[in-house]
């Protein structure tokens, strides 16, 4: 009950943290992000949940998850759909849902749904892609196959199922270790980044190596950026997201951090959400902003689905 719990937290933080992060999303100047949010310079706006939301390649009302934290609420709805798992129709499933979607499809989901009705199946199915919303699936992948004694095939083929690319999958298995060491121990996110960098443990040799350049990093989150990339490539954005982990305390403090940042923060935001409020439990999530996410109660639904 513990562990469903942890994974209960890992999925709202996720989602919320993305909804958060939303209004100032894919913005790559961080001078603009401080203007932005120091316009009145006696009355700053908070970064999170940002108004009006000024992404400048898509409008959405403040709230809405962006289409990162849409794709991670598809994948969980595509996955309570099967009650019995397999990958070609969790493939199918979330085709259909990225196909009903009305806001922005990114690069990947346009061509898995072109190879979903080109008659391909899993693996092959899976986009060519290697940016970074493979993290994004981690806490939902994780909450539906954590117990079992294959979770890591099963996840890995969760990823696959979008992005069938090396890159997305070594960063995004990198991801899962890492939340399900949380998840399983009841390690604070710091102490699960240490861990990874052990010699015992399952991540890559690459992986464990930006896992190290992060921890010693020594600037702020916007020299982090710059020097390991703000974009959604990877292993940019997970190496990113390692070092907010590592020098915030606090869900709130991580998540306005991460959007201070620049660059793509939503797929950052759903691993560093993830992450402290499975550790911190889900009282670490802001009331207000929950209540902010406009989706909040049909999260709610599919949570309670795959931890029952």
């Amino acid at each position: 009950m513990v562990k469903m719990a942890r994974c209960a937290a890992a999925m709202k933080g996720a989602l919320v943290a993305d909804a958060a992060s939303m209004g100032l999303h894919w913005i790559y100047d961080p001078e603009k992000i401080i203007s932005l949010t120091r316009k009145a310079p006696l009355c700053p706006k908070d970064p999170a949940f940002f108004e009006p939301p000024s992404c400048p390649f898509y409008s959405y009302e403040s709230g809405q998850l962006s289409p990162y934290g849409a794709e991670g609420l598809g994948m969980l709805k595509s996955l309570n759909c099967l009650a019995q798992y397999d990958p070609t129709r969790l493939a199918q499933k979330f085709s259909e849902y990225l196909k009903g979607y009305s806001g922005r499809l990114n690069h990947a989901s346009k061509e898995l749904i072109a190879n979903i009705d080109a008659g391909k199946t899993f693996p092959e199915c899976g986009a060519n892609d290697s940016q970074a919303n493979s993290l994004v699936k981690v806490p939902f992948a994780l909450s539906r196959f954590h117990s079992d004694q294959d979770w890591a095939t099963r996840v890995e083929e969760t990823m696959r199922v979008h992005q069938n690319h090396e890159l997305a999958v070594e960063y995004g298995m990198a991801s899962s270790h890492i939340l399900h060491h949380i998840i399983s121990t009841g390690a604070t996110a710091k102490e699960a980044l240490q861990w990874s960098t052990q010699d015992s443990s399952p991540l890559t040799a690459d992986a464990k190596s930006k896992v190290k350049e992060a921890l010693a990093f020594t600037g702020n989150e916007v020299e982090a950026a710059e020097a390991f990339g703000s974009s959604c490539a990877l292993p940019g954005a997970f190496t990113v997201a390692v070092y907010i982990l590592n020098t915030t305390e606090t869900y709130e403090e991580a998540v306005k951090k991460n959007i201070m940042a620049s660059g793509d923060q939503c797929s950052r935001s759903c691993f560093i959400g993830a992450c402290l409020a499975a550790s911190q439990g889900a009282e670490c999530v802001p009331m207000d902003w929950i209540e902010r996410v406009t989706d909040m109660e049909d999260i709610d639904k599919e949570i309670k689905r795959v931890c029952s």
